[in-house]
């Protein structure tokens, strides 16, 4: 209990650098911090398999993506990125606001104080289940994470161009 609260309070750091950080390549960082973090809680979920999956796909593969799209755009490598966060302070408030009613919904509910005893076969289920019965969506969300690096550079090269 006491790891989870420590990987959280990190991944609450991190995530705040991917978001306020004005260099686009330190804010990748902090992304991949952030998901590798994220693998470290399924860790401490014993859940194995997606903490490998989430190093291999997300950490991986979306972050080497993101860097090569990032030093492909030669303009923004290095440079400030001069962002208008007018509704910083109006997000901050929403944010709190839901955080209050999920802490509300928490209380209300009764949560077990003793952990159940995992099942053994948890990763052969999760694996069979996500490379065969759902391999089609897994497959369209890469397509659609390549699509949408392809655009942003596609994007870019017009902005140069004009």
């Amino acid at each position: 209990m006491i790891g989870f609260w420590i990987v959280a309070i990190f991944m609450v750091f991190t995530s705040l650098g991917v978001v306020l950080s004005k260099n686009l390549f330190r804010s990748a960082i902090y992304l991949g911090i952030t998901l590798v973090l994220t693998a470290v809680v399924y860790l401490l979920l014993n859940a194995e398999l997606l903490a490998f999956m989430q190093i291999l796909l997300y950490t991986g593969g979306v972050m080497v993506l993101l860097v090569f799209a990032i030093m492909l755009t030669r303009e923004i490598v290095g440079k400030t990125i001069e962002h208008q966060s007018r509704g910083v302070v109006f997000a901050g408030l929403v944010s709190v606001f839901l955080m209050v009613i999920m802490f509300a919904f928490l209380g209300r509910t009764e949560l077990p104080l003793v952990a159940g005893k995992m099942p053994e076969n948890m990763n052969l289920g999760l694996g069979t289940g996500l490379f065969l019965k759902y391999v089609l969506p897994f497959e369209a969300l890469s397509v659609l994470l390549l699509a949408a690096i392809i655009g942003a550079i596609v994007i870019a090269k017009k902005e140069k161009e004009n």
